[in-house]
């Protein structure tokens, strides 16, 4: 990696936390470039239109097998024993331009740092009601909310181990934004 080229921002969080809906936001200001993950699951209502969710390649299962055949992934992940896979492709930072940031959860991030040394943690939390109530406001299947909600406390303090920054979401989305947008400037 180029000595110059700036850290790798890395939004973590459970489920539920925010943290897509964040990364969204911070590419429309233009101030992240947000390298997607692909997954196999479903679309949720509100990631239905062309370009509502920038964070995800949503993809078949034969060609999320055919691009993990080719090593077009870091990682892939079958988390919370649910039946989707995730995949984060390979990339170069950017030595220019917005930072560059993926979407990890806690378990991948050490992982993520022996391949991008240059990694800054954000982590995203939020109280396990409230992801509930999100999960299940976005459309998730109650099982699929359970599975998720299932390690929420165990990644939430595996998360807190790894952070360089927490961010709490509790109140209004700009609030989060604004505070992430303002360390980022920092």
């Amino acid at each position: 990696m180029n000595r110059s080229t700036p850290p790798v921002l890395a939004v973590i969080g459970p489920s539920g936390s925010g943290k897509s809906t964040l990364v969204r936001r911070l590419a429309e200001r233009g101030l992240v470039r947000l390298h997607p993950t692909y997954t196999t699951r479903p679309t949720r209502r509100d990631e239905q239109r062309p370009g509502a969710a920038p964070e995800h390649v949503f993809c078949s299962e034969v060609e999320f097998d055919r691009l993990e055949r080719s090593g077009h992934f870091f990682r892939v992940a079958r988390p919370f024993e649910l039946p989707f896979r995730y995949g984060l492709p390979r990339f170069s930072p950017s030595p220019a331009g917005p930072v560059d940031c993926v979407m990890l959860r806690a378990p991948f991030v050490e992982d993520f740092k022996a391949l991008v040394p240059a990694v800054v943690v954000y982590q995203i939390e939020v109280d396990a009601e409230r992801a509930r109530r999100r999960m299940m406001m976005r459309g998730d299947a109650a099982p699929v909310t359970e599975a998720r909600l299932h390690r929420f406390g165990s990644e939430l303090v595996a998360g807190r181990r790894l952070a360089d920054r927490t961010f709490v979401n509790d109140g209004p989305l700009d609030d989060l934004v604004n505070a992430v947008a303002q360390d980022l400037a920092a």
